[in-house]
This record gives structure tokens, sequence and C-alpha cells, in this order.
């Protein structure tokens, strides 16, 4: 799985980003590292997020729609963070945890790009713990997400 930006991303101008562009990555292109809206911190996955990903893919609502209510296996988990983090090393895109600015530190979802299975087509995925659904989350990182990707 790689992921990377689709070529014309639609943003607004409501985020502010923190530290979100740094160091180049092999192509001479800069790098995302964080992202924060009105509400939201997004950050790169990175490997200490494993077992809370692990917990966030095994709720019961969040498996039925993003794993076909098949249990995620620890070793899953850790392949699509460092699969993330390949693509952030390579394209600057990858996938980020959700948190929310009351809660640091605290996963509530993701939201990122990866290859769209069996295709060279992008594809924004994202999901968020049931208690946080109807409340704009998810939009909120998307749009942080296409700008920071444009």
């Amino acid at each position: 799985i790689a992921c990377y930006p689709p070529k014309n991303a639609v943003f607004g101008a409501m985020f502010a980003y923190a530290d979100c562009y740094g160091k180049l990555d092999a192509r001479g292109r800069e790098r995302m590292k964080m992202l924060t809206t009105e509400r939201l911190r997004l950050r790169p996955l990175v490997s200490a997020d494993v077992a809370a990903l692990h917990r966030f893919y095994n709720d019961p609502e969040v498996r039925r729609y993003l794993w076909d209510n098949q249990q995620v296996t620890t070793e899953q988990v850790q392949d699509i963070v460092t699969q993330s983090q390949s693509c952030f090393e390579e394209l600057g895109v990858g996938f980020f945890a959700i948190e929310m600015l009351d809660a640091p530190g605290e996963i509530t979802g993701f939201c990122g790009y990866r290859r769209f299975e069996g295709t060279n087509q992008p594809e924004l995925l994202y999901g968020i713990l049931p208690e946080f659904w109807g409340q704009g989350f998810v939009t909120e990182a998307a749009k942080a997400v296409l700008a920071g990707a444009s």
C-alpha cells in the first residue's frame, strides 16, 4: 500500500498549521509533520500508537465499517503504521492520528491517504470512535489532510 495526495486537492482557509512542513523528502518536497484545526490535532502515526490503534480498530462499530467485522491483529496494525511511515518518508503523506485538542495524546481516530486496493488511485481513508460520530470531526480532519496535501 502506498499513499499519495490527489493532484487537485480542494481546501479551505480555516486551518492553522502547527509545524506542518519541515524536512525535505527524497524528492525535495517538504514533509507534513502535524496539522491543527479548530478542534483537532492530526499527526503522523508512529510505532507507539500500535496499542491504541489496535483497540480503536477492534471497536465493534469501527471494525464493522473498516474491517468487515473481522478482528484485527497487532501485527496488522503494526504493518499499517509501518506502511504509513514509509509513505510519509517517500511521498510526504500517509495516515494521521486524530486527537482532540482538549485531550492530547488520546487517539480518537485516523485520516489520511493510501493507494486504493489494486489501483494507482489515491483513497482518503478515515475512521473515528463512535462517541465522536455526527459532530463534524471527520469532515474537519479530511479538509485538513486535503489542504495539507495540495
